[in-house]
C-alpha cells in the first residue's frame, strides 16, 4: 500500500503573508468616488454628458459635458423644463416631445436627433438616448441617458446626400441610356434615358441582367452600344 503524499506545511511566516494578501485584496476595490472620478474621465474623453430629468419637480440635471454641449453655463441655465425647451430648435420641439411621449407610453428607450441654438446663435445637432426609470408603483420617477453633439457628423451626412443628389441630378440630365452592373451582368442603377429607352421603370431594371429582357430590348441595347 503506497502511503499518501501530504501537502507540505505552511510556515508560519507563509500563513500570515497570505493573510496579508488577502486583507489587502478584499479592501483593494477603489472606492465608488474614484470609480465615479473614472467614468467621468471617459465620458469627458469622449464628449458623452449624462442628463436626468425628474418627474415630480420637471428639474433636469447635467453633467458639465451637458452644458458645453448646449451653450451655456451653470448661471445661464436654472435647471428648469421651460428654459431647457428655450435651448431647443423650434422646429424641433414637437419631436423630441412625441419621442418622450412614445418612452413614457410604451416604457420604450428614449432616442432623438434635434438641434439646439446656443446663445449666440450657432446651432448644433445632438443626440440623445435614456430611459425611464420607474417606482414599485409604476410610476415613472425619472427619465436618465446620453446627450453627445454630433454636428460633424450630420455635416457629412448632409454632404454626401448633397453629393448623392448632384449625381443624380447628372446622371439623369443625359438623354442617352446609361446604366451601371455588377461583375454578373446585373442591373445596379440606370438613368431616366434607359427607361425611356426600354419602356421599364428604374424598380424593374434594378436585380435583373440584360438577358432577362425580351429580344427586341437587347438588340436595341446592342445597336445602342455599338454607334
Amino acid at each position: 500500500m503506497v502511503p499518501k503524499k501530504r501537502a507540505p506545511k505552511k510556515k508560519s511566516g507563509e500563513k500570515s503573508r497570505s493573510r496579508a494578501v488577502v486583507k489587502t485584496l478584499k479592501n483593494s476595490p477603489e472606492k465608488a468616488s474614484d470609480r465615479q472620478h473614472h467614468i467621468d474621465m471617459a465620458l469627458e474623453a469622449a464628449q458623452v454628458g449624462i442628463w436626468e430629468w425628474f418627474m415630480k419637480t420637471d428639474k433636469v440635471r447635467w453633467s458639465n459635458i451637458v452644458y458645453k454641449i448646449f451653450g451655456v453655463t451653470k448661471k445661464e441655465f436654472n435647471g428648469d423644463l421651460a428654459s431647457y425647451r428655450k435651448l431647443i430648435h423650434p422646429d424641433d420641439r414637437e419631436v423630441i416631445a412625441l419621442a418622450i411621449q412614445e418612452t413614457l407610453a410604451n416604457r420604450k428607450i428614449y432616442y432623438v436627433q434635434h438641434r439646439v441654438i446656443w446663445p449666440d446663435g450657432t446651432i448644433r445637432w445632438i443626440e440623445a438616448s435614456g430611459n425611464g426609470i420607474w417606482n414599485k408603483q409604476g410610476e415613472l420617477v425619472k427619465l436618465t441617458g446620453t446627450a453627445q453633439d454630433i454636428t460633424k457628423r450630420k455635416k457629412v451626412e448632409t454632404h454626401v446626400l448633397e453629393s448623392e443628389e448632384s449625381y443624380r441630378t447628372l446622371f439623369n440630365s443625359v438623354e442617352e441610356a446609361i446604366y451601371i452592373q455588377d461583375h454578373d451582368g446585373t442591373f445596379v442603377d440606370v438613368n431616366d434615358g434607359a427607361c425611356k429607352m426600354y419602356g421599364y421603370n428604374r424598380s424593374e431594371f434594378i436585380g435583373r441582367s440584360l438577358h432577362s429582357f425580351p429580344l427586341k430590348e437587347r438588340m436595341t441595347s446592342i445597336r445602342y452600344r455599338t454607334k
